[in-house]
C-alpha cells in the first residue's frame, strides 16, 4: 500500500538558471514542486508513472500535491525521484548546481544567458518554438542534420 506523504510548509528561494532544455538548473526562485515537475517532464514520465517508477511508495496524488505546492521544500522521496528522472539529487532537493551532471556546450550556455533576460512567459514561448522546431528533427534526424550543416 502506498505511503501517504505529508510535506512541511517551508518556503524556499534558490536562484539559479535554466535553459530551454532544462539542462543547467532552474528558473530564478524555482520552488521544489517546479523542479520536481521539470525533472519528471525531462524524464518523460507522468505523475502516476513516476510513482510506479519509485516502487509505489508514494501516490500520484502525493506527487501532484508536491508539484502544486507553493511551500513544500522537499520530500522524503527526493533521492528516489531524482534517480527515476535521471537528474541530480542535490539540484532537485535544493536547486543548487545543475539539473544534469554533464558539460554544457558554449551555444547552450549563450542561450541560457539570453533566456535569463526574458520573462517567464517569454521563456516558455521560446521553449515551445524550439520544441516545434525540433519535432521534425526527431522524425527525420538525417535530413535535419544535413540542413543544419549546410547552413554553417
Amino acid at each position: 500500500m502506498p505511503k501517504e506523504y505529508k510535506h512541511d510548509c517551508i518556503s524556499v528561494n534558490k536562484p539559479a538558471c535554466l535553459n530551454i532544455y532544462n539542462l543547467t538548473g532552474t528558473l530564478p526562485f524555482m520552488r521544489y514542486g517546479e523542479r520536481l515537475r521539470a525533472a519528471r517532464t525531462y524524464a518523460g514520465l507522468t505523475q502516476a508513472e513516476l510513482a510506479a517508477e519509485i516502487g509505489g511508495v508514494c501516490t500520484q496524488a502525493n506527487i501532484s500535491g508536491l508539484e502544486k505546492s507553493l511551500t513544500a521544500n522537499g520530500s522524503e522521496f527526493t533521492a528516489q525521484f531524482a534517480h527515476a528522472c535521471g537528474v541530480d539529487s542535490l539540484w532537485l532537493a535544493t536547486g543548487d548546481g545543475l539539473m544534469l551532471n554533464q558539460q554544457v556546450s558554449e551555444p547552450v550556455q549563450q542561450v541560457t544567458q539570453r533566456m535569463q533576460t526574458l520573462s517567464q512567459r517569454e521563456q516558455y514561448r521560446v521553449a515551445r518554438m524550439v520544441e516545434a522546431y525540433l519535432e521534425p528533427a526527431e522524425n527525420e534526424p538525417d535530413k535535419t542534420q544535413d540542413s543544419l550543416r549546410s547552413k554553417q
